[in-house]
């Protein structure tokens, strides 16, 4: 067997692996994708699921999902997409009552017992009661790569005593026939070409 040879195989076997963990939500860059608006108008001032149509043409690529809107008050809210079973977090406003940063992990508790109906949020009083505004707020769900899903769920996280307002949902998508090809591919085109 020739030394080049080897050699790629080799460094296929090494970083096939890992290539592929990264590739599972994230790993291109399209160069041509679409964009649609779903205008909500929603007030929540309670915890809830809410599930929305997005209407992507068959065979689509979701590739991010972003929110507007406004926290008015001085409690927790947070809105975690799911995505079989994972928690992509898409906008969080975490203050606690004694004004420190409330770390994710426990924020992330209180959403696992609220969707098991456990869930007892501590209210108390905040340093915070006023309003912020987010426009295009994604934090887990900027980069995404997720084949044919026509509908999301999110679930908002909202304390006692605090009002979130969603203006408008906003996400983008690429139809798959147009999705250009993965960095993957790119990087062992490459590798190939070496050795031909």
């Amino acid at each position: 067997m020739p030394r080049r040879t080897l050699i790629l195989i080799v460094l296929i076997l090494l970083l096939a692996p890992s290539a592929a963990a990264f590739t599972k939500i994230t790993g291109f860059v399209p160069g041509k994708f679409n964009e649609k608006r779903l205008n909500l108008n929603l007030v929540l001032d309670k915890s809830q699921m809410q599930t929305f149509d997005l209407a992507l043409p068959e065979g689509s690529e979701l590739i991010s999902v972003k929110l507007c809107g406004k926290v008015i008050g001085p409690g927790r809210a947070m809105a975690v997409m799911d995505y079989n079973g994972t928690g992509l977090e898409i906008f969080s406003y975490n203050e606690r009552k004694d004004g420190i940063a409330e770390t994710i992990t426990d924020m992330f508790a209180d959403v696992e017992n609220a969707l098991t109906g456990s869930a007892v949020l501590d209210t108390g009083s905040t340093n915070n009661t006023g309003e912020i505004s987010f426009t295009s707020e994604c934090i887990d769900t900027c980069y995404l790569k997720i084949d044919d899903m026509d509908k999301i769920d999110i679930f908002f996280l909202v304390d006692e005593g605090t009002t979130v307002e969603i203006e408008h949902l906003e996400y983008h998508y690429v139809p798959l026939s147009e999705r250009g090809p993965s960095w993957i591919s790119m990087f062992f085109s490459k590798i190939l070409n070496i050795f031909r």
